[in-house]
């Protein structure tokens, strides 16, 4: 019977490697396909950047899963070794085998670490936000003339609005604020922000910021297509454009830096889409649903090559 250690560490290293082989395919194809994607609407566009970053870590591991789970061995074509009874592709490598389960494991602490730090960050934040305070209806009013307004927490999000931004604002706008900021709460944008960030810490540092900053352009403009049906598309451009000239790129309480999501460069993107009123279509969605469907086909198509090809690189070893 085999070593349960040793399958194990075999499973790790065939995942470990099939991570990094699709982390390199999605950094490859992404700047293909950018250019199109950033024209769709940002609803739909922003579901399925999530599942393109998800894609190395979810093919990688269905596809190991699938590899390594005996009820699927008739996805193998019939080979014969010593002998032609189903079997797994094992490392027998001395070194090889802990040396990839030892590496998942150091991924996988680096990802809980930094899901943790920014948690304990947002829990400390908001603690100390609600003893500055002052409750709305609608929000958390701050004593500060500097005028920011934004959503803070993960599973129940307050939006806070400093005195500067209520003075700044008209009452038009600020319903339009808060209609933006409450589209944040209602799409989970936060958590969906942090689950992009985990998902980017195996790609190259220079794409992972390429991929974050569009996912957070098509979060933002999403929430202003939301503000939109309210409000109309004119009235809420002419809102980010107020709000653009008045909020600081950043405001800092304690060692805590909070940057505006309506100033930069991407105001002005945000803006020419809700003039240009881009719409949700048949071919999108149908879009994102064959997406999804290519990627659990994947996993499925890709056991056999896998199987015999990982034969062929132990062999090698």
């Amino acid at each position: 019977m085999t070593d349960s250690l040793e399958v194990l560490g075999s499973f790790a290293t065939v995942w470990i490697m099939l991570w990094f082989a699709c982390a390199g395919i999605l950094s490859l194809a992404y700047p293909l396909i950018r250019a199109p994607l950033l024209r769709w609407h940002p609803a739909i566009a922003g579901n399925l950047l999530m599942l393109l970053l998800a894609f190395p870590f979810l093919l990688s591991l269905s596809s190991t899963l699938l590899l390594f789970t005996s009820a699927f061995d008739s996805l193998v074509s019939v080979h014969c070794h010593e002998n032609c009874a189903a079997h797994m592709p094992i490392i027998a490598t001395p070194g090889l085998a802990p040396l990839g389960l030892l590496l998942v494991c150091a991924i996988l602490l680096r990802l809980a670490h930094r899901l943790w730090v920014n948690l304990r960050m947002s829990s400390r934040l908001k603690c100390q936000l609600e003893k500055m305070a002052d409750h709305k209806p609608q929000y958390e009013l701050l004593d500060t003339d500097k005028p920011v307004v934004f959503t803070l927490g993960w599973w129940r999000n307050q939006i806070y609005v400093t005195r500067g931004l209520q003075q700044s604002c008209s009452e038009q706008d600020l319903a339009v604020i808060l209609a933006h900021e409450n589209a944040h709460s209602q799409r989970c944008d936060n958590i969906r922000l942090l689950i992009a960030m985990l998902f980017t810490l195996v790609l190259p540092r220079k794409m992972a910021r390429l991929l974050h900053d569009d996912l957070h352009l098509m979060v933002e403009s999403a929430c202003d297509f939301e503000a939109a049906k309210q409000y109309g598309d004119l009235d809420v451009a002419e809102t980010l454009l107020k709000i653009q000239r008045l909020s600081p790129l950043q405001w800092q309480i304690g060692k805590q830096v909070i940057l505006s999501a309506f100033t930069g460069a991407e105001i002005e993107l945000r803006v020419k889409a809700l003039v240009h009123g881009r719409q949700k279509s048949l071919w999108q969605q149908t879009g994102l649903q064959a997406a999804v469907l290519a990627l659990i086909l994947a996993s499925f198509l890709l056991v056999d090559p896998l199987h015999h090809g990982i034969e062929d690189l132990i062999a090698l070893l």
